[in-house]
C-alpha cells in the first residue's frame, strides 16, 4: 500500500511540474517575435566577444558577469544574431527557476499543493518581464537558476543525513551564481537564516521563549556547528565585491574620488532606500504600473516627507509580521526573511547608479509566492471558504497571465518601451534622452530636439542631451551652434561623444590639429573606433606620419573581433582597407611629407582641401564630367591616399572617356588598384564589392 501511495505521490509531483513548466512558457511565447532593445545592442548585437567559442577562456578572465556573456557565445552559436533563440533560452531558464522553486517548497512546506500554487504564482507574475523577455536580463534568470538550485541541494543536505554531493552542489553553485550576477551575495545570509530560524532537520515545536531570544540563542550553536562551510562561503563575499566594485567597477556611484550618496547624503540614501522597499512590497503585490526605466523615481530628502512616513509604518508592519510568523509558523517568517535578504545587495548599502528596478525583485518574489502559496492552499482546507479560495487563486493567475503577456508587448521595440514609461513619468530625463536618440536614428530631427529639450530640464538632467544636440545641429551644417553646445555639455560632464562631435566640426573648419585632439579624448565608448580612423585622417593631413601610423594601428586592433566574428559593416571594411593598404605603402617607400616647411605644409593643405571640393562641385553639376573624374582620383589616389575613392573616380572616368589620352596610364593604375583589393579580399574573405561600398 506504501508503494502504491508513493507512485501516485511521484506522479501527481510530476504532472504539477508539468504544468508549471507549461504555464510559466506559455505566457512569454509573445516574446519571439522581440528583437534587440535597449542595452541588447552592445551585450549581444555588437559584442564581438560572443562570436567565436574560443574566446570562452577570456571572457572568464576579463568579461563582467562572464557566465552571462558565455550564454549569449552560445547562443550566438546555434542561432547567430536571431532573436528567437536568446528568447527561447531566457524562457527555458524561466521554466527551470519555477521547477526549482517547486522543489523548494515542496521540501520546506512539505505539501505538494503549497508548491504547486508557489510556483505557479511565480511563474505568471508580471513583475518578471523586465528579466524574461528583455535579453540583457538574463543576468536575473541565470544567477537565479543557480542561486535556487544551490538553495534546494543545501535543503536537501541538511534533511538527507548530509550527503557530500549535495553539499559540493552548493558550494559550486555559488560561485557560478555571482559569476552571473553580483546580486547573489545574499546567498550565505539566506542559507544562515534558515538554520537559525529551523535548528533542527525541519519546523521545530515552539517553545516557552520569545522569539528575540530564541533568534539570537541559535546563532553561536549555527555558527560552532558549521563554522567550515559558512566561512567558507563568507569569505567569498569580499572577494566579489571588490572584484565586481574595484575591479570591473559595478556601480558608477563609487570612483576613486568617493561615493556619490543618493539625495546628496548618507541620511537621504537610506531615507530613499526606505522608499524603494515599500515601493518593492506594493509592486510584487499589486503589479499594476510596471517601468523598465525609475530614474524619475522622487528620492526623499527630508524625514517629514509623507511618502518617506508611509513606508516606515510599512516596514514596520513587515517587521511586526516577521516577529509573530517567528513564534507561530516559522514558515511564513523564512519567506519573509528571503524577500528582504535576497534585495539586500540592492539596498543601496553601497550605491548603484540604478535606484530601482522591476527585476530586482525577480529573485525576492518568490518569498512573496511562497506566502501566497501557503495562504492559498491553507484557506482551501476550511470546506466553506475552499471554493471562494479557489476562484480567488484563479482570478490571480489569470489577471497576472493577462499583465504579463501585455507587458510582453512593450518590450517589442525601444520606441515601445520608452513610450509606455513615460505613461508613468513624463519626467523621466533619461527616457527623454533615450528616446530622442532613436528618433535621431530614423532622421526625425524636430522630434529629436523636442525631447532632448525636455532631457535638459529640472535638476536631474543629462548633460548627454546637450552633446546629441550638437550633433543634430552638425548634420544640419549649423556648425558654430554644434561647437557650442558640444562645449556646454563638457562644461558639466567630460563626455566622449561631445569629443567626438568637435572633432568632427573641427574637420569642416579644417583645424586638422584641433579635431586630432579632440578625437584623442575619445578614450572609450561606441564612437572609440570612428574616433581612431579619425584621428589617422587627421594625422595624414598635418603630415604626421607617426601619429598616422599608431592610429592605424589602433583602429585595425579595435575593429578586429567585428571581423573575426563576421558583424563589421561596410564603411568598418572600407576604413581597415584603407589603414591596411596605407600602412603597406608606407613601409615600402619614403615619403616628403616631414620635410615639407611647417608653413608651406599647412598652406598646401588648405589649396588641396579647396581642389577636391572644386571638383567634388563640379562633378556635382556635371555628372558624366570625366576629366573632372580623372583629376579627383588622382588627387585621392596620390595626395589623400583614400583608394576606394580613387577607385570609383578613375573607373567612372575610364568609362565615360576609354579613349581619353590618359587612358593607358589610368588603365594601369585601375588594374593594380583592382590587383590590390582582390588580394585583400583573398585574405580577408570579404568580397571587392563589399569594400567599395557596393558600388
Amino acid at each position: 500500500m506504501g508503494t502504491l501511495l508513493t507512485v501516485e505521490r511521484r506522479r501527481r509531483a510530476f504532472f504539477y511540474m508539468v504544468l508549471v513548466a507549461v504555464c510559466a512558457a506559455a505566457v512569454y511565447l509573445n516574446t519571439f517575435t522581440n528583437g534587440f532593445v535597449m542595452d541588447d545592442r552592445t551585450m549581444i548585437a555588437e559584442n564581438g566577444a560572443i562570436r567565436s567559442l574560443g574566446n570562452i577562456w577570456n571572457i572568464l578572465l576579463h568579461d563582467y558577469r562572464p557566465l552571462r556573456t558565455i550564454s549569449y557565445a552560445l547562443d550566438y552559436a546555434a542561432w547567430g544574431l536571431n532573436p528567437f533563440g536568446y528568447h527561447l533560452t531566457n524562457i527555458f531558464l524561466h521554466v527551470l527557476n519555477c521547477l526549482c522553486l517547486y522543489g523548494i517548497v515542496r521540501i520546506l512546506f512539505g505539501s505538494e499543493r503549497t508548491a504547486l500554487f508557489a510556483s505557479l504564482l511565480f511563474a505568471v507574475h508580471p513583475l518578471h518581464t523586465d528579466a524574461v523577455s528583455y535579453l540583457s536580463g538574463r543576468r536575473d534568470v541565470l544567477f537565479s537558476f543557480f542561486y535556487l538550485l544551490g538553495f534546494y541541494f543545501f535543503l536537501r543536505y541538511r534533511r538527507r543525513k548530509k550527503r557530500k554531493r549535495y553539499l559540493a552542489i552548493v558550494l559550486l553553485a555559488f560561485p557560478l551564481s555571482m559569476l552571473s550576477k553580483e546580486m547573489a551575495a545574499s546567498f550565505p545570509l539566506l542559507l544562515l537564516g534558515y538554520d537559525m530560524i529551523f535548528p533542527g532537520a525541519g519546523p521545530a515545536e515552539d517553545g516557552k521563549a520569545g522569539p528575540g531570544r530564541r533568534f539570537r540563542r541559535s546563532v553561536l550553536p549555527v555558527m560552532r556547528r558549521h563554522f567550515l562551510f559558512y566561512l567558507f562561503l563568507f569569505s567569498m563575499v569580499p572577494a566579489f565585491a571588490y572584484y565586481y566594485i574595484w575591479m570591473r567597477h559595478a556601480s558608477e556611484m563609487v570612483t576613486a574620488k568617493g561615493v556619490q550618496w543618493w539625495g546628496g547624503s548618507v541620511l537621504s540614501n537610506f531615507m530613499t532606500v526606505a522608499s524603494v522597499l515599500a515601493h518593492d512590497v506594493r509592486q510584487t503585490l499589486f503589479p499594476v504600473r510596471l517601468v523598465a526605466d525609475y530614474f524619475a523615481f522622487p528620492l526623499v530628502t527630508s524625514g517629514s516627507d509623507p511618502e518617506f512616513i508611509r513606508s516606515v509604518l510599512l516596514l514596520i508592519t513587515a517587521g511586526a509580521l516577521f516577529l509573530i510568523a517567528l513564534r507561530r509558523e516559522k514558515r511564513i517568517a523564512f519567506s519573509l526573511f528571503w524577500f528582504f535578504v535576497t534585495l539586500l545587495p540592492v539596498m543601496q548599502i553601497i550605491p548603484h547608479h540604478d535606484l530601482l528596478a522591476d527585476h530586482f525583485l525577480y529573485l525576492p518574489s518568490a518569498g512573496a509566492c511562497m506566502i501566497g502559496g501557503f495562504l492559498f492552499d491553507r484557506v482551501m482546507n476550511h470546506g466553506k471558504l475552499a471554493g471562494v479560495a479557489a476562484a480567488l487563486l484563479i482570478l490571480t493567475l489569470g489577471c497576472f497571465s493577462v499583465r504579463t503577456w501585455r507587458r510582453n508587448r512593450v518590450w517589442k521595440n525601444n520606441i515601445t518601451i520608452y513610450l509606455d514609461d513615460l505613461k508613468t513619468y513624463p519626467d523621466n530625463n533619461r527616457v527623454r534622452l533615450l528616446l530622442g536618440m532613436m528618433f535621431m536614428k530614423a532622421h526625425l530631427y524636430d522630434m529629436t530636439e523636442d525631447e532632448f529639450g525636455k532631457a535638459e530640464r529640472g535638476e536631474r538632467f543629462f548633460p548627454e542631451a546637450y552633446a546629441y544636440d550638437g550633433f543634430i545641429h552638425y548634420k544640419r551644417g549649423e556648425y558654430k551652434k554644434a561647437l557650442r553646445l558640444e562645449l556646454k555639455a563638457l562644461s558639466v560632464k567630460d563626455l566622449p561623444m561631445a569629443h567626438f562631435v568637435q572633432g568632427l566640426v573641427y574637420e569642416r573648419f579644417e583645424q586638422w590639429r584641433q579635431a586630432f585632439d579632440a578625437y584623442g579624448k575619445v578614450s572609450k565608448g561606441r564612437f572609440h573606433t570612428a574616433a581612431l580612423f579619425g584621428r589617422f585622417k587627421c594625422a595624414r593631413l598635418l603630415c604626421d606620419r607617426e601619429g598616422a601610423r599608431l592610429s592605424a594601428r589602433a583602429y585595425l586592433a579595435a575593429t578586429g573581433p567585428l571581423v573575426q566574428g563576421g558583424g563589421p559593416g561596410r564603411d568598418v571594411l572600407q576604413k581597415r582597407a584603407l589603414c591596411r593598404e596605407w600602412l603597406n605603402r608606407r613601409a615600402d617607400r619614403r615619403k616628403d611629407c616631414e620635410d615639407r616647411p611647417t608653413g608651406s605644409g599647412r598652406t598646401g593643405l588648405r589649396h588641396l582641401a579647396d581642389t577636391i571640393h572644386s571638383y567634388e562641385r563640379r562633378i556635382a553639376k556635371a555628372p558624366d564630367d570625366a576629366e573632372a573624374h580623372r583629376r579627383l582620383g588622382m588627387i585621392y589616389l596620390k595626395k589623400v591616399e583614400d583608394l576606394p575613392r580613387a577607385y570609383r573616380h578613375l573607373a567612372r572616368s575610364l568609362r565615360l572617356a576609354p579613349g581619353q589620352s590618359h587612358a593607358v596610364k589610368m588603365k594601369r593604375i585601375t588594374e593594380d588598384l583592382n590587383r590590390l583589393y582582390e588580394n585583400y579580399s583573398r585574405k580577408t574573405g570579404i568580397s571587392i564589392t563589399v569594400l567599395l561600398g557596393g558600388r
